[in-house]
């Protein structure tokens, strides 16, 4: 993996459309889930375009949350919005900060804004970007209150929302340790939200309903958060 890493950051250099380093960041994250006994379980891809470009939503409860999403969505095309910290771990985090990757300083007002701005470019550019609409991970699981900044986003940019449900993750790896247990991951797909005629906060509130649905609906056959 530290060589798949490697070769990355040297794709970053190389292939500005950033093509060859998505294909390696996916068979990265294969191999990472591989080796950590993950299995990935992804359901509703029927709602998905792979060519079509949007503003994936999704709950945030683990480390693992951004391999599974990278691996699971089957669109062509996505960057994901990351803490800057990320960026700092060797070798995955020097790829992904040499990479077409938007890594946010959290807390920094001025910084927030410009990577907003940044995903709106990328959008512009066909390419769909991932925001964890809850800002930071879970300490228990569970859904939290969603921020604005994703929604703001999209209703600017003109781009559907695809809401995303993760399952699993915080099982196999919680905010509070650095401890591996495997496990399954499930991804739940809903059909995306169109933007036109709609605010930032009614698309908030939308899919954050979409989110706690399929949360609640999948707990309650027996999954873990």
């Amino acid at each position: 993996m530290i060589v798949l890493s490697t070769i990355s950051i040297l794709c970053s250099i190389f292939d500005r459309t950033g093509t060859v380093y998505l294909f390696l960041a996916r068979l990265w994250c294969r191999l990472w889930l591989f080796f950590s006994g993950v299995k990935l379980n992804v359901i509703g891809k029927e709602h998905v375009q792979p060519d079509a470009t949007y503003v994936v939503v999704s709950n945030h409860a683990s480390y693992f949350d951004i391999p599974t999403l990278l691996l699971g969505l089957p669109i062509k095309k996505v960057r994901i919005v990351a803490k800057a910290s990320l960026g700092k771990i060797p070798f995955f985090g020097w790829s992904m900060a040499m990479g077409d990757f938007i890594l946010i300083q959290r807390g920094a007002h001025r910084d927030a804004l410009k990577s907003l701005a940044q995903a709106i470019d990328k959008l512009k550019q066909g390419k769909s970007v991932v925001i964890f609409a809850d800002g930071t991970r879970s300490l228990d699981g569970s859904i939290q209150p969603f921020k604005r900044g994703a929604f703001v986003v999209a209703e600017k940019a003109g781009v559907p929302i695809l809401p995303v449900t993760i399952l699993g993750s915080y099982k196999i790896m919680h905010r509070n340790t650095a401890l591996i247990s495997p496990g399954e991951i499930t991804l739940v797909i809903d059909k995306p939200i169109a933007v036109q005629g709609k605010s930032a906060d009614e698309l908030l509130k939308a899919s954050h309903e979409v989110i706690v649905s399929n949360y609640q609906k999948f707990i309650s056959k027996g999954m873990t958060a």
